[in-house]
Formats: structure tokens, sequence, C-alpha cells
């Protein structure tokens, strides 16, 4: 099985900066994708162009860029220029975030996300295999030139560039399995897998174009730990709790809350209603008591060797690829245990399955 882990840059550049100097850590501890996040900090392509030179084998993923505030052929010629410098190591992880982002900072209206996706991908692979893209509207259009529309051609890579879609709803899942390389779920439970994500995946696998790889699945934002005895294990659960009555409860309004939506779609609708509104109400603590025991055993990998180990054969039972976490400890530490422990558990499996 293969890591993964997201880095994001609040604050400072140059905080952010030596933030990102940990990745040649990571990248000796046996990290296999390090993916840079988008907010309200920083923009990731810059901080991606500088762990190109910075890394020598990690693979690269804007961890994501959304349909509404760069053209897609920006995206398309930023994604060039990324994996030009990285030696084709770069991922391009597309997501559409959600309202108080695009309408609060960027002052854009926040409506067509799916359409605005689909067309993203569209472009940025013809624009990727030469063809000509853009070119504006026939005739042009209210606040244009007048001139005749006139397409043109960016730069075309080496290689195919592996567009990862992230997003928990039906459509954009579906979305997903049809269209994209790969699909990065956040908060994924193995358990309810195909109870809540099962039917979106097979519909969307029905259409997908044959000259496409199967679908890569990456689990996102899994808190993470090794841990040596209960107690210690105990403590950061507690950690965890926090962290995620954080997601299901505030992060969004009542009624735009994608995590809440998906703790709800897992079977837990009266906690998710709960937790929200004590977050909500500002009893943050209270909200981190209220998430179910199961809920946060569940969507964690945290505790001793044996059990990470157990956590991990759920998540790869289900088709998980590559395991995206969120370290509640020393990262290079927790990547390095980790690491140590997937590789045993692919020798494990590749030696039962020799003749």
């Amino acid at each position: 099985m293969r890591l993964a882990l997201t880095i994001n840059a609040p604050g400072r550049f140059k905080e952010a900066v030596a933030d990102v100097g940990m990745a040649g850590r990571l990248e000796e501890a046996g990290l296999d994708t390090l993916w840079v996040g988008e907010a309200t900090g920083f923009d990731s392509p810059s901080l991606l162009g500088h762990l190109t030179a910075t890394t020598r084998r990690v693979e690269l993923g804007a961890g994501v860029l959304n349909p509404f505030t760069r053209t897609p052929a920006l995206v398309a010629m930023t994604a060039v220029a990324l994996d030009e410098l990285s030696n084709g190591r770069f991922v391009l992880g597309l997501g559409v975030a959600n309202p108080q982002l695009i309408e609060g900072l960027h002052g854009l209206a926040y409506r067509g996300a799916i359409k605005r996706m689909e067309r993203m991908i569209d472009v940025c692979r013809a624009a990727w295999a030469g063809e000509p893209i853009g070119g504006g509207p026939p005739g042009g259009g209210p606040g244009f030139s007048g001139l005749e529309p006139r397409p043109l051609v960016v730069a075309k890579p080496d290689r195919r560039i592996p567009i990862h879609v992230a997003g928990q709803g039906e459509r954009m899942v579906e979305l997903a399995a049809a269209r994209a390389d790969g699909w990065a779920p956040m908060l994924l439970v193995p358990e309810k897998f195909d109870e809540v994500f099962g039917e979106s995946i097979q519909r969307g696998a029905a259409r997908r174009d044959p000259q496409l790889e199967p679908l890569e699945i990456s689990a996102g934002g899994v808190l993470a730990a090794v841990v040596d005895d209960e107690s210690e294990q105990l403590a950061l659960l507690a950690r965890a709790r926090r962290t995620l009555a954080l997601y299901v409860g505030g992060l969004g309004s009542k009624d735009s809350n994608v995590y809440n939506r998906l703790m709800r779609r897992y079977g837990y609708e009266e906690a998710a209603e709960e937790v929200q509104d004590l977050y909500l109400a500002g009893d943050r603590a209270r909200a981190a008591e209220a998430l179910p025991d199961e809920f946060v055993d569940t969507i964690t990998v945290i505790g001793t060797a044996d059990h990470v180990r157990a956590r991990m054969d759920a998540y790869a039972a289900v088709g998980v690829a590559c395991l995206t976490i969120e370290p509640l400890e020393d990262p290079v530490a927790t990547i390095a245990r980790l690491r140590s422990i997937a590789d045993s558990r692919d020798h494990l499996e590749t030696s039962s399955a020799a003749p």
C-alpha cells in the first residue's frame, strides 16, 4: 500500500517554505505522494514548484485546484510546467471546494460545479494531447472584443498527467469513476464503502473511457498514529475527536457542510446533527464527545502496529491503493512506522499469493 500526506500553507511564505522543507525527510522515511493543499493561505503551485527542486522521488500533487478560480487552459499549463520541473512526478488534483471559499474569498458564484469539473478535465486532456483549445464563444459575446475567436495550443507534456478528483457527493463520485485517473474521498470509512459509494462507482465505471487505467482510490484525511500501549491510543483518539468535530461540525454552514452530510450517509444522522449544533453553538468539547466511538475508530488509523495493519487491510479490501493520512504525531516518524507496517503486509500478501 502506498502512503500519502497533505501539507497546507497558512501563515507567512517563509514559514510555509520551512514546512515543506520537511518533504525531503518524509521522502526518505518512505512517503509516496505529497499533496499540497490550497485554501486561504498560499497558492499550491508556487510551493509545488519549490518542492520539485527539493525532492527527488516522491510524487507531488496539487490537492486540490478548483474549477472556479482558474481557467482550464491555465490549469493545463500549470500542470505541464510542474510535471516537467518534477521530471514526471506531478498529479493534478481537482475539487470543487465549497461556497464559503468560492464566494467568500473569491467573490464568484458557486454554481455548475459538476459541469465545470467535466470541462476542466476535457480541456486539460485535449490541451495535453496537442489539440487547440479556447477561442471563446462563437461570434463573441458581451464583453468580448468582437474579433474572430482563435483557438490556441499550449505546451504538450512528455506523458499523460494523471488527474485525481476529490469529493464525496454521489454525482462527483460517479464523475470520478467515469472520467478521472483517481478518486480521493475524504474521511472514508471502508466498512461503509459499498453502502455509501458503491452505486455511484458502478454507474461511473459503466461509462468509463476504456483507454483509462482502472480507477485509483486514495483515501484522504485519515488521522493516523502508531502507538505501543492503550493509554497512548486513548489520548490520541481524544485528539482525533477534536479534529473530526471540526470537520463534521464546523466546516461549512448548517446546510453546506459536506462532511456532516457524509456522516449522515454513514448512518449517524442524529449524532451528526448533535455534533454540528454543539459546534456551531461554540461548545466544541461537547461536540467532540458526541461523536460515536464506532465512527471515530473506523475513520482513523490509530493504535498498535497490529491494529494499524488491520485498518490497512480494511482499506485495501475496498480497493484503496494509497492511504492519505494526517499524522497526529511527528509526521516523519509516523510515515516511517506506517511504511514499515505497509511493507510487511504487502510482503505477506505477495508470499501468500505465490504458488
